[in-house]
């Protein structure tokens, strides 16, 4: 049966649009006119052949002078083609003496007997060295490891001549052993020394004797041992010595003449005498000395410049040494002094005041020698043993101690910039800044390596290091002034490197200054 499908329904519609129409439209156009053009004709580019270097040569000065005006990005970039922070090379080692030593007697319990004679050789350890002013020599002064009270050794310098083809040496015997040793500033046959026992030494190496002078040891003077010694450089006046010992007095001489010394400094903290291990002088400065103590403290001294000028007395002459001295005492104590030093005099029967007669009246030590400490700084936690100024800034000193690390001090911030670490659990024994880059510091270590530092690249890391012997310590470093990129390192072993230093280390950048300054001014 078919079911009922719904049909589709059909309709027819008309619809109509509206007519298309046309029209028609004329333009008007200039008539044609012929005309000629003369090029050259270029032969096509060959791209094998193509002079790369030609083309930029034409193209770099436009380039550059586009950049230029668009931005400053690159304007302290230089670049260092081929540089290795490990580039570093050893030029020359140096030997010292080795001594004998005949043994007689033993000891066992609190009783001596006869051993029978035997030779011991004895290994002497590098204390201290010091290069000249020209940077072709360097004296090296060899000592015993280990004191016990008075020390009754001999000691040697050596003064050997670089940079030969035949490494030349000079011997001299000390009595005592060195512990401080430092050329003078401009004239490099002048070496003075400090020995274990507190006695100043100058030596005038031009001489067949070179043997100049010496202090004596006692109460005005000395009567520990000399860590330190430096000369203060002044434009308007002669280099001063200055040294410092840890019996608490800094002094300062007269280097022609060592017997006495021409004023002192007491460091004196709360009653506390502090043992004086290390000092150095700020940047053009010579009336400023950030000193380091046994204690772990860092202080800064002022006083005023050094008064040679005569002051009218009435009565007995006074030589010119004598008068130096007393016009630098405190102005309290002077006139106290100047009875006294008269009085001897007379007694002594001697036409003028000498030097001898200020410090053989005795006068209370306290007294006559000021305390110049005026700032204090964040202590370190173990015997500073190294400060080192920047030579390019005069506010920024670094300090290396026992307790393993180095500090960024702004003189005028007590609390440091930054503090590194190289080596935990390692002691920093001396630091030395670089002669060329404001930025890169050098510091030895008792691992027997010595970490350079280079902040302009790492702030917190050092980035070379100048490996040595973990079983002989570095006792020193120093860069050269003259040849600024040597490096020297001294060791308890008895051998001293000079290192030549990587390009990257004694290339002055053209930025380093702008980021010397900015390390400056973000100390907290």
């Amino acid at each position: 049966m078919e079911e009922n499908k719904p049909r589709a329904r059909m309709v027819d519609e008309e619809i109509e649009t509206d007519e298309i129409e046309y029209w028609e439209r004329a333009t008007t156009t200039n008539p044609p006119k012929n005309k000629k053009l003369q090029v050259d004709m270029t032969p096509s580019i060959d791209i094998e052949n193509l002079n790369l270097s030609g083309f930029l040569q034409r193209v770099m000065p436009l380039m550059e002078t586009q950049l230029d005006k668009a931005t400053k990005a690159f304007q302290y970039y230089e670049v260092e083609w081929g540089v290795d922070n490990d580039l570093n090379n050893l030029v020359t080692a140096l030997s010292g003496p080795n001594i004998e030593e005949e043994l007689k007697t033993e000891v066992k319990g609190d009783e001596y007997f006869l051993r029978g004679e035997k030779v011991l050789v004895i290994n002497l350890a590098v204390s201290c060295f010091s290069w000249n002013c020209r940077g072709t020599s360097i004296a090296v002064g060899y000592t015993r490891e280990e004191h016990r009270g008075w020390c009754p050794h001999k000691s040697y310098i050596r003064i050997w001549t670089l940079f030969k083809r035949e490494q030349k040496y000079v011997e001299i015997e000390v009595d005592g052993c060195l512990t401080a040793l430092s050329f003078h500033p401009t004239l490099p046959n002048i070496l003075a020394g400090g020995t274990y026992n507190g006695q100043m030494i100058l030596w005038d190496l031009d001489k067949s004797d070179p043997y100049k002078t010496n202090s004596i040891i006692d109460e005005y003077q000395h009567r520990e041992a000399i860590t330190s010694l430096l000369w203060a450089v002044s434009p308007v006046r002669l280099p001063q010595l200055f040294s410092i010992s840890t019996d608490g007095k800094i002094l300062q001489w007269n280097y022609e003449n060592l017997e006495f010394p021409l004023r002192g400094f007491i460091l004196k903290i709360k009653s506390q005498l502090e043992g004086g291990l290390c000092f150095s002088i700020p940047h053009e400065e010579d009336s400023t000395i950030i000193a380091g103590s046994e204690a772990g403290k860092i202080m800064k001294l002022t006083f005023s410049e050094l008064n040679s000028q005569s002051i009218p007395m009435d009565g007995m002459k006074w030589k010119p040494e004598a008068e130096m001295i007393l016009n630098n005492l405190n102005t309290g104590h002077r006139q106290q002094v100047y009875k006294a030093a008269v009085r001897y005099a007379m007694d002594m029967q001697l036409k003028e005041v000498e030097p001898k007669c200020i410090f053989s009246c005795k006068p209370d030590l306290m007294k006559m020698y000021a305390n110049p400490i005026t700032f204090h700084y964040e202590n370190h936690d173990g015997p500073v043993l190294g400060i080192a100024c920047n030579p390019f800034h005069r506010n920024l000193f670094a300090t290396c101690s026992s307790d393993g690390t180095i500090r960024l001090y702004h003189i005028l911030s007590s609390k440091p910039i930054l503090t590194v670490e190289p080596n935990p659990n390692k002691r920093i024994i001396s630091i030395s800044w670089s002669e060329t880059r404001p930025l890169v510091l050098a510091g030895g270590s008792d691992d027997g390596n010595v970490y350079i530092y280079d902040f302009l690249q790492n702030q917190f890391n050092h980035v070379a290091t100048l490996k040595g012997d973990q079983r002989s310590k570095v006792t020193g470093v120093a860069f050269n002034k003259a040849m600024r990129d040597y490096l020297g390192v001294s060791y308890i072993s008895g051998e001293v490197k000079v290192f030549q230093l990587s390009p990257v280390f004694t290339s002055s950048l053209p930025d380093e200054h702008r980021r010397l300054l900015l390390l400056l001014e973000h100390e907290d």
